[in-house]
């Protein structure tokens, strides 16, 4: 018998039959014994509290269990719109006994309880720690209280996933590094593996580990790095090693046969602890660069979230480590302000645009926007993979 198979839920629904599949998701509420003139009475009063809707879910399936997940953007003045949140699962967060083997039960519902969120599960590991990317509508600026509830426990629910709807078209690839170089974005920019594919334990299910010579994802021969007049390049690096003159992600280096020798847009680690930008649009023109001077990747064998952002109107790079500012440069002499609508001939992730001296250590969640993402949004990006954005309030348990 399926583990999630002995499960009951009574429920009332005043709003649709219980086989009509466009019903909408109800209330939680979970059920009482009682005699039937005083059940009638208390059904009749919780009715007109609810509108007429009362622990009725998705047509004739049935959901046992949920969690309020609440959202700490306290610290951040700005609304979070369509802001992937990551829900870190383990045996304290939740009962996988009561969920299906793969997590296929798993849904996620707004505040109103009755939005369905779209969802992508990077990693479902019930001996251990899974890994789910939710899309919540709107995070309010300042709130400690906005939620979301997570529901699980129906043994006939179908996955439901929706990958490609967690991140919006301000994402132009989203790679989540474990055994394949796959893109959730619809964009599709799935990178090739280059060198045996090593995965250690990462910031959000597993992570890339390099030697520094061979191993990294190969990008070339996408347009990726085309028609941008924005962007910000993030990702978690962890060193091993004190090496200098890394690629992180590089793109477009000599490109279409015109040798600059520079790449149209880089970000690398030099001087074995700071960080490198650098940035050209048109093929074959000048490029310029900024790094950093503070020494922000200081310790080995620890992760640091890096972040850079290119604005090409204004003409600045500016750096952010483990969500806080770290320096942002003067304006810089690049032009024009979008870059060509020509392939990376040379691209890579973990390594310079052509696979030379790949980063030596560990990446996670590599992210390539184009929209110079805010502060805010980075303070809470870093919040939520680093598992101290979201609270989980008690299971709660139908019958």
């Amino acid at each position: 018998m399926d583990k999630a198979a002995n499960v009951e839920f009574s429920s009332i629904s005043t709003e649709k039959k219980r086989n009509d599949p466009a019903s909408p998701v109800p209330h939680f509420a979970p059920v009482v014994r009682l005699k039937r003139a005083a059940f009638i009475a208390l059904a009749a009063v919780a009715l007109s509290a609810c509108n007429g809707a009362i622990t009725k879910f998705l047509d004739d399936r049935e959901w046992s269990n949920r969690r309020k997940l609440t959202f700490d953007n306290s610290a951040q003045a700005e609304n979070l719109v369509n802001f992937p949140v990551l829900v870190r699962l383990d045996a304290s967060r939740i009962d996988y006994t009561k969920t299906q083997d793969a997590g296929q039960d798993i849904r996620f519902y707004d505040a109103d309880n009755t939005t369905l969120l779209s969802h992508e599960i990077e990693k479902w590991d019930e001996a251990g720690t899974s890994s789910v990317w939710v899309k919540v509508p709107q995070i309010d600026a300042a709130s400690a209280s906005d939620h979301i509830y997570m529901y699980y426990g129906n043994a006939r629910a179908a996955d439901a996933q929706s990958a490609t709807a967690v991140w919006d078209s301000n994402f132009r690839g989203v790679w989540h590094l474990g055994a394949t170089a796959h893109d959730s974005t619809a964009n599709a920019y799935n990178g090739t593996n280059a060198g045996a594919v090593t995965l250690v334990a990462g910031k959000s299910g597993d992570a890339r580990s390099s030697d520094g010579a061979t191993q990294y994802i190969n990008m070339s021969g996408t347009t990726i790095a085309a028609n941008l007049s924005a962007v910000t390049l993030s990702l978690w690096v962890n060193r091993t090693a004190n090496v200098g003159g890394q690629g992180l992600m590089c793109f477009s280096i000599n490109n279409g046969g015109v040798a600059t020798g520079t790449s149209r847009l880089a970000f690398e680690v030099i001087t074995t602890t700071n960080l490198n930008g650098i940035v050209r649009a048109p093929d074959g023109a000048a490029s310029a660069s900024f790094a950093t001077t503070s020494n922000p990747l200081a310790n080995l064998n620890t992760w640091y979230q890096v972040t850079m952002t290119i604005d090409f109107s204004g003409k600045i790079i500016t750096y952010y480590v483990d969500g806080s500012l770290n320096s942002a440069s003067a304006v810089l002499g690049w032009a024009p302000n979008v870059t060509d609508s020509t392939i990376s001939a040379s691209a890579a992730l973990g390594a310079f645009d052509d696979g030379l001296v790949p980063f030596r250590g560990y990446t996670d969640e590599i992210r390539f926007s184009s929209v110079v993402r805010s502060a805010a949004w980075i303070a809470a990006d870093y919040k939520s993979t680093n598992d101290s954005f979201v609270s989980f309030g008690a299971e709660e348990i139908g019958r």
